[in-house]
């Protein structure tokens, strides 16, 4: 998720201590993303969208880290607009 703004994510999304670095291609200034985490049961998964801005930009959720309870195998597929 984007620092920037407040990304006003729905209950039960827990903020971890990590964070991912990016850059778009060709610049020079590193974004910063946090990282957040929320335990779900199988079936059909939304990423909330981010509702912060700063200025007349807003941060968006762009990756999704999927991994399965104690190991178990875990299939995604992306949703179809």
């Amino acid at each position: 998720m984007h620092e920037r703004g407040q990304a006003g994510l729905p209950e039960g999304w827990e903020k971890t201590d990590m964070h991912l670095g990016w850059k778009t291609p060709g610049g020079d200034r590193v974004y910063t993303d946090r990282l957040y985490r929320r335990d779900l049961a199988a079936g059909k998964v939304e990423v909330p969208p981010h509702q912060g801005k700063e200025g007349e930009y807003g941060g968006l959720p762009h990756l999704a880290i999927v991994r399965g309870k104690d190991g178990a195998k875990v299939e995604v597929k992306a949703a179809s607009p």
